[in-house]
C-alpha cells in the first residue's frame, strides 16, 4: 500500500459565520496610515479562520484589511463576541468560537504577537447526548447572552450545554478582597448539560432554533420546536406544529421555568431572529410570512406570498400588498440595524427592510419595503452590523461586500382629492373624505465599499493545456463556480517577451536606461548595455556585486569598491573599498566586509557597523550583529535607534523575546513594504526564509517562514500585479506578494531565474545562462491564490480538449418547470402556482480562450442538465494515430417525482469551419434507459455509468457507440477512474468497486469491492512507484486509502478491498483528479498526485511518501501534536481523526498532514532541535533539522 501526505493547497472559499467585534482600542491601532479602526470583522469557513481589520480612511472610505489568517484542527460552526470580567478593565471583547465536534473556545487578543489566543476550551464530546457519535445531518448551534451572562451550544436530542460567564466576582463567592485580583482572571464558571425534556419541560423536543432575548434579569432563551412531528403526506390533519416558548435560565438556583408559550404555529417555521430590547420578543420566519412573537404571547405577522394561503389559512396574517413581487423567505438572512427596523436578504440576492410599527411597546404591524441595492449573484449566508451605517454582507455563493446603510427620503405620490359628498350631513357623519397625508419613507440605499472574493461554490475542475487570453498554450486549472468560470494558479507562470544578452547575473540603472550584464567568462567582465537598443556601450573589469540608481548615477559595486558612471557607463568616480555583498537605495551605497559602511556617492562613509549582512532604506540601515541580533540605524547620523533581544540565529517568534545563538546562519536580510506594512525578509544559508512582520512601532512578529529547496542568491524588489513584490532569485525561484484583503503568497514561478531585477513590462530574469524580459498572467491575488475569472452563468461541468486548447463547459439556465401528464399535458396550469417552480436547462458551451466569451455552443432539451463531460480519445479513421478526441456527454432529463428520469449520451467533436473558427459538431445522440452518471476512456474504448450498469463501449466507424462488455453496479455510480486497464468506480451506497478490463474478448472483471455500505462521492488511484492505493472520498469528509491485497485473509482472497486508513478533511470532494508526478533523473513519471476539488472551494492534494521515510515522518508528527500548542487549543489528531464504525480502533495511521508537518518550519530552531533530538536513537543513523524540512520541500504538491 502506498502513503500519502495530505496539502491543503487552496483553502475553503466565503465566509460562512462572521461576527463584529472590538478586539483592540482604536487609538491602539498600527499603522495609523490605514486610518480610523471602526471594529474588528472574525470571518471563518469550514477550519479557516480570518481576522479583519475595518477601516475608515481619511475620504470616507471604509475598506477591510486581513491581520490574520488560521487553518485550526476544527470546523467552525459559529463565531460570537463576549463580555468577561477582564473586559471591564481593558474595554475589549473577547472571541467565542464553536466548533462541529462539540467544542467551544473562548479566545482573546494577545498584544504580544498582535493574534488571539486560546483562554480555555470547553468540550462536549464525552456528554450523553453524543455518546453514540454526532448524527451526520446535525450542526451544533451556538447562541450568546447579550449581556454575555452566558453561552449556550445546542446538542443532539434536544439537550443544551450551557457555559456561565463570569460578570461579577461576587458570583465566584469571593470574601477576601486579596482573592479578587485571581478571581478576576476566572472567566466561567463550570458549563453543565441540560435536556429540555427532562429539565425544562416534557413537551419541548425537536428543537429547531434557539437565541437569548436581550432586557431580561436573567439569561432568558427563546425555543422553536415542533412538539408534533408531521410530513408532507400528513398536512391535512397537521399543519401548525410548530411552537416558541420562552424559558428563563436562573443560573444562580438551577430553575429554568417557561414563562411564555406561543399559539401553534406553521410547521415550516425556519429560524427565530431575537428583537432589540426596546422592541422586545423574536421574529419568527418562515418560507412564506413573518410574524413577531411579544412577552405576552401576542403574535402580529405578515404574508409574503400565496403559500400561506394554502399551507395555514387559518393564522390570519397580513398580506404583504407594498410588494411588487412573492418573495421566497427559504435561506433568508434576517438581522436588526436599528431598533424597529431589519434587514432581510433573500437567497436570490435582493434585500429588503421590515420595519416594526409599533404604538407604545406594542408590534401592531410588519411592513416590507425594498432596498436599493447593487445587483448580487446569490444569497447571504450572515449579515453582521459592524456601525449604525455599516454592514458586512457575508456568503458562501457570492463575493462578501462591505455596505454603507444610507436612508434617502422616498418621493411621495402626489395627492388627489376625492370627490365631495352629496350633503353637509354626510359629511358630519361620515367625515371628509380627503385621504390623509402618509408620513414621510425612507428609501434604503446600500453602497458598496469594498468586496472580498468568494471562489465558491465549486462545482467542477478540469486540469490540461489550455489556450489563454494572449494565445498561449501552457497547463491550466479551470473550474466551473455557481457564478462563472475561474482559472486558479497556484503556481507563477513566466512567459519570454524577448531575449536580452547572455549572462549570469543582470541590474537595471538610471531609470530603465542600462543593462548591467555579468558573465561566466574567465575575466569576469561586466557589460553594460543600452537597455532600447542592446548596443553595448562599456565594459568594465572585475566581479560586480550590485548595481543601481544612486541620485543621478548609475552605481556599480564590485569586490574592490564602488564605481560611478554617468548615463554613457563612463567612469566619473571610484572609491575603494574591499567588499564581498552589497546593497543600494536612491540616497546610499552599503558595502558588507568585515564591518559595514554606508557611502554617498561623493565619496563619504557615513557610518561603520560591524555586522554579517545588512540592507538600507532612504533612512535607515537595517544589519544584523555579529551574535545575530537585528539593529536599526538611522542616515545619515548613524545612531543606532533600535536593537532586538532575540537573535535571528535562533528564528525567535518575536525578536523582542532575549533568546541565546543557534546554528542558523543569516545569508541575506531585505526590509520592505508589503501593502502598507514593513516587513524583514531573512534568508538563512540552509535554505530557509522568514518574514517577520513590524507591528504596533518596532514589534517585529515571525508571521510565516518557507523552506527553498536551495538558497537563494537575492531578495530583489519588483512591481507585478500593480503592486510590490519580492523576488526570490536561485535555483528555487519565489515571487512574494500580498493584497490587503489576504494572505502573503508565495509563489514558485515556472522556472528558475538565477537573478531578477524589476522592468516596466515584468521583470527581468536570467534562465539558464540567458537575461530575457518576462511577463506574468494578469492573474488577481486577493484570495489565498492567484485567480482569473469570467462568464457570469451557472457552470456544472469543464473539461478541456488538449488538441485544440479550448475550454467545454456545460452551464444551466433556469426555466419554468411545468409537470405534464402521459397525454404530454400539463397537470396544472403554471399560472396558478403562488410562487413558480423552476427546473434546469442545459446547453453546452464552447471557449477558444480563457477569459473570452463563448463561440458556440449546444442547448440541451428542457429540464436536461449535463451530468458528466469527459474528454475520451476514441478510435478515429481520419488518424494515423488511430484514435482522436472526442467530447463525450452523459446527461439526465427529470421531470419530477411522477416520471423515471432518464438520459442521453453525447458525442461532439471539435471541428474548425471554413472562415476558421472552431464549432462543436453532435457526432451522435443515443438515449439511454437511465441517467448517464459519469464517463471515462479505456484503451479507445469510452466507459459509461448509465444507472446501475457500468458499460465498456466502443466507437464505431465514426458514427455511433456499441456496447461490448457491461458490469452491474450498485445504487448510483459517482466516478470512474482509470490505471491502465483496472477500473475504480465509486458508488453512493454500495462504496468502490475495483474492475479489470479483458479487450479480447472483451469483458469486465470484478477484483474487489468494499463490503461495508459507504456513501461515496469520489475516487481516484494513488501510484508510488510500485505501490498502489486506492482513495476515496464521502460525503463526511473522510479520506479513504483502499488496499487489494489478495494475499491478505482477511480480504477473501481480493474480493474486500481492505480499508487502512481514514482521514478527515473537512468538504465535499466534486471532482479527484489524477496528475503526474515530478520526473526522476531518467525523465520518468513513477508517482500520482491527487487533486481533490470540493464544494466549498477548497482543493486538496495527496502527494504519495515512500515507505522508508513515513515513519520518521509519523513519529515526527506525533511530536508536534503533543509539544507545540495550536490555535484555539483544538487537538490534530482528534481533528483528523474518523470515528471507526466497522473496526475496533481508529484507522488513523497512512496519511500525514501537510499542515501540521509545516508548521516546523515556524518553529524555534531550539525547539526544533529538541523535537530532532527525540527522533535520532529510533532512527537509523540519526536526523538532522534542515534535512528534515528539505525532506518536507520534496513532499510538496507539483500543482
Amino acid at each position: 500500500m502506498a502513503f500519502a501526505v495530505h496539502h491543503e493547497r487552496v483553502p475553503a472559499s466565503g465566509v460562512e459565520h462572521c461576527v463584529a467585534i472590538q478586539l483592540v482600542r482604536d487609538e491602539a491601532a498600527w499603522p495609523p496610515s490605514r486610518g480610523r479602526l471602526v471594529c474588528h470583522a472574525v470571518l471563518a469557513r469550514e477550519n479557516v479562520l480570518r481576522v479583519m481589520e475595518v477601516r475608515q480612511r481619511a475620504d470616507g472610505a471604509c475598506v477591510l484589511v486581513q491581520v490574520g489568517m488560521h487553518h485550526l484542527f476544527g470546523q467552525v460552526t459559529g463565531l460570537h463576541a463576549v463580555r468577561t470580567l477582564a473586559s471591564q478593565i481593558d474595554g475589549r471583547d473577547r472571541l467565542l468560537i464553536s466548533f462541529r465536534d462539540a467544542k467551544v473556545s473562548l479566545m482573546e487578543w494577545d498584544d504580544v504577537y498582535h493574534d488571539p489566543t486560546a483562554i480555555s476550551l470547553h468540550t462536549f464530546e464525552r456528554a450523553p447526548p453524543l455518546a453514540q457519535g454526532l448524527p451526520p445531518t446535525f450542526v451544533p448551534h451556538t447562541m450568546v447572552d447579550q449581556a454575555s451572562r452566558c453561552a449556550a451550544l445546542l446538542l443532539p436530542h434536544d439537550t443544551l450545554a450551557i457555559v456561565p460567564l463570569v460578570q461579577d466576582v461576587t458570583e465566584l463567592g469571593a470574601d477576601d478582597p486579596k482573592d479578587i485580583p485571581l478571581l478576576e482572571q476566572v472567566p466561567y464558571m463550570p458549563s453543565f448539560v441540560l435536556s429540555f425534556r427532562d429539565d425544562i419541560d416534557e413537551h419541548i423536543h425537536n428543537v429547531r432554533d434557539c437565541v437569548f432575548l436581550p432586557g431580561f434579569q436573567n439569561p432568558t432563551l427563546a425555543v422553536l420546536y415542533e412538539s408534533q412531528l408531521t410530513w408532507t403526506g400528513s398536512l391535512t390533519q397537521a399543519r401548525r406544529t410548530m411552537q416558541v416558548c420562552f424559558v428563563t435560565l436562573d443560573l444562580t438556583v438551577t430553575k429554568y421555568p417557561v414563562t411564555v408559550t406561543s399559539d401553534a404555529l406553521p410547521y415550516d417555521a425556519l429560524y427565530l431572529v431575537a428583537c432589540p430590547e426596546s422592541l422586545g420578543g423574536v421574529l419568527v420566519v418562515t418560507p412564506s410570512s413573518l410574524m413577531h412573537l411579544d412577552q405576552t404571547a401576542r403574535m402580529v405577522g405578515v404574508s409574503v406570498n400565496g403559500w400561506t394561503d394554502q399551507t395555514t389559512p387559518d393564522i390570519g396574517l397580513r398580506r404583504a400588498t407594498e410588494l411588487s413581487a412573492d418573495l421566497d423567505l427559504q435561506e433568508s438572512v434576517l438581522v436588526f440595524t436599528d431598533a424597529h427596523r431589519a434587514l432581510l436578504s433573500l437567497r436570490s440576492g435582493r434585500m429588503y427592510t421590515v420595519e416594526c410599527a409599533v404604538e407604545g411597546r406594542t408590534v401592531t404591524r410588519l411592513v416590507l419595503g425594498e432596498v436599493h441595492v447593487p445587483e448580487r449573484r446569490g444569497g447571504a449566508a450572515c449579515m453582521q452590523m459592524l456601525s449604525s451605517s455599516l454592514v458586512l454582507c457575508a456568503s458562501m455563493q457570492d463575493d462578501t461586500y462591505l455596505y454603507v446603510m444610507e436612508d434617502q427620503r422616498a418621493p411621495q405620490a402626489p395627492i388627489v382629492p376625492a370627490a365631495p359628498l352629496g350633503d353637509d350631513e354626510e359629511l358630519d357623519l361620515y367625515g371628509s373624505a380627503d385621504p390623509t397625508p402618509p408620513a414621510p419613507t425612507q428609501a434604503v440605499h446600500l453602497h458598496v465599499h469594498d468586496t472580498l472574493p468568494t471562489l465558491a461554490p465549486l462545482n467542477d475542475v478540469a486540469h490540461g493545456l489550455a489556450c489563454d487570453a494572449q494565445g498561449r498554450t501552457r497547463p491550466l486549472m479551470v473550474g466551473a463556480l455557481q457564478h462563472g468560470l475561474v482559472v486558479l494558479e497556484p503556481r507563477l507562470s513566466c512567459f519570454k517577451e524577448r531575449t536580452l544578452v547572455p549572462a549570469r547575473s543582470v541590474w537595471i540603472a538610471l531609470r530603465q536606461a542600462l543593462l548591467f550584464a555579468q558573465s561566466d567568462d574567465d575575466d569576469k567582465a561586466c557589460a553594460v548595455y543600452k537597455l532600447d537598443t542592446l548596443s553595448l556601450v562599456a565594459e568594465h573589469p572585475h566581479d560586480t556585486l550590485a548595481c543601481g540608481t544612486v541620485g543621478d548615477y548609475a552605481v556599480r559595486v564590485t569586490t574592490q569598491g564602488i564605481q560611478v558612471l554617468d548615463e554613457h557607463a563612463q567612469m566619473v568616480r571610484e572609491i575603494s573599498s574591499p567588499c564581498h555583498r552589497a546593497t543600494l537605495t536612491e540616497s546610499y551605497v552599503v558595502l558588507v566586509g568585515q564591518e559595514a559602511s554606508v557611502w554617498t556617492i561623493d565619496g563619504t562613509c557615513v557610518v561603520q557597523v560591524a555586522c554579517q549582512c545588512a540592507d538600507v532604506t532612504s533612512d535607515m540601515l537595517v544589519c544584523v550583529l555579529p551574535d545575530g541580533r537585528l539593529a536599526l540605524h538611522s542616515l545619515p547620523d548613524g545612531a543606532c535607534t533600535w536593537q532586538s533581544q532575540a537573535s535571528l540565529t535562533t528564528l525567535p517568534a518575536l525578536l523582542s523575546e532575549h533568546t541565546a545563538s543557534e546554528d542558523l546562519v543569516v545569508a541575506h536580510i531585505k526590509w520592505c513594504k508589503l501593502t502598507d506594512v514593513p516587513v524583514l525578509l531573512v534568508q538563512y544559508t540552509q535554505g530557509l526564509l522568514a518574514m517577520y512582520e513590524i507591528r504596533d512601532t518596532m514589534s517585529l512578529v515571525l508571521v510565516d517562514a518557507y523552506m527553498l529547496r536551495a538558497p537563494s542568491t537575492a531578495l530583489v524588489p519588483l512591481s507585478l500585479f500593480g503592486r510590490s513584490c519580492i523576488g526570490v532569485a536561485g535555483p528555487h525561484s519565489l515571487v512574494i506578494v500580498r493584497d490587503r484583503k489576504g494572505p502573503p503568497l508565495w509563489l514558485e514561478t515556472s522556472m528558475p531565474f538565477s537573478s531578477m531585477c524589476d522592468h516596466a513590462s515584468g521583470f527581468v530574469g536570467v534562465h539558464e545562462g540567458e537575461a530575457s524580459v518576462w511577463t506574468v498572467p494578469p492573474l488577481e491575488v486577493d484570495a489565498p491564490v492567484p485567480y482569473q475569472r469570467w462568464a457570469t452563468r451557472t457552470y456544472t461541468h469543464v473539461a478541456i480538449h488538449e488538441e485544440t486548447g479550448c475550454l467545454v463547459a456545460s452551464s444551466a439556465q433556469p426555466t419554468q418547470f411545468v409537470l405534464y401528464s402521459e397525454e404530454e399535458e400539463p397537470v396544472r396550469d403554471p399560472a396558478l402556482d403562488p410562487s413558480p417552480t423552476y427546473s434546469e436547462r442545459g446547453a453546452l458551451e464552447l471557449f477558444a480562450r480563457i477569459g473570452e466569451p463563448p463561440i458556440h455552443g449546444h442547448e440541451f432539451e428542457p429540464c436536461e442538465t449535463v451530468t458528466c463531460i469527459h474528454m475520451a480519445p476514441l478510435d478515429a479513421l481520419d488518424r494515423r494515430s488511430g484514435r482522436r478526441t472526442f467530447v463525450t456527454v452523459g446527461t439526465v432529463i427529470s421531470h419530477g417525482e411522477d416520471r423515471t428520469a432518464k438520459g442521453f449520451m453525447y458525442v461532439f467533436d471539435i471541428v474548425q469551419v471554413v472562415s476558421g473558427a472552431l464549432r462543436l459538431r453532435l457526432m451522435c445522440a443515443e438515449e439511454m434507459r437511465a441517467p448517464v452518471t459519469t464517463l471515462h476512456d479505456l484503451n479507445g474504448f469510452l466507459v459509461a455509468c448509465v444507472g446501475q450498469k457500468l458499460l465498456v463501449r466502443s466507437w464505431e466507424l465514426g458514427e455511433w457507440l456499441v456496447t461490448v462488455a457491461f458490469l452491474d453496479l450498485g445504487m448510483y455510480a459517482t466516478s470512474v477512474q482509470r490505471v491502465k486497464n483496472f477500473l475504480l468506480v465509486t458508488d453512493v451506497q454500495q462504496g468502490a468497486y475495483f474492475c479489470a478490463f479483458q479487450e479480447d474478448p472483451a469483458r469486465l472483471v470484478l477484483l474487489g469491492r468494499e463490503y461495508a455500505p459507504a456513501c461515496l462521492l469520489q475516487g481516484a488511484m494513488l501510484i508510488d512507484h510500485k505501490r498502489l492505493a486506492m482513495v476515496t472520498c464521502d460525503v463526511g469528509g473522510c479520506i479513504r486509502l483502499l488496499d487489494y491485497a489478495p494475499s491478505n485473509p482477511t480480504s477473501l482472497g481480493g474480493q474486500r478491498l481492505l480499508v487502512r486508513c481514514e482521514y478527515h478533511a473537512p468538504g465535499d470532494a466534486v471532482r479527484a483528479l489524477m496528475l503526474h508526478g515530478p520526473r526522476n533523473a531518467n525523465g520518468e513519471r513513477l508517482t500520482s498526485e491527487i487533486v481533490l476539488a470540493k464544494s466549498n472551494g477548497a482543493i486538496d492534494v495527496l502527494v504519495p511518501v515512500s515507505a522508508k521515510i513515513y515513519p520518521t515522518l509519523q513519529l515526527f508528527q506525533s511530536q508536534l501534536v503533543r509539544t507545540v500548542p495550536h490555535m484555539a487549543g483544538l487537538h490534530p489528531r482528534a481533528f483528523r481523526t474518523v470515528a471507526p464504525l466497522h473496526t475496533s480502533r481508529p484507522l488513523s495511521k497512512g496519511i500525514l498532514d501537510g499542515t501540521l508537518l509545516h508548521t516546523a518550519e515556524s518553529l524555534p530552531r531550539a525547539k526544533l532541535l529538541s523535537l530532532v533530538r527525540d527522533l535520532s536513537p529510533r532512527s537509523t543513523g540519526g536526523i538532522h533539522a534542515d534535512d528534515l524540512l528539505r525532506c518536507l520541500v520534496h513532499l510538496q504538491s507539483h500543482w
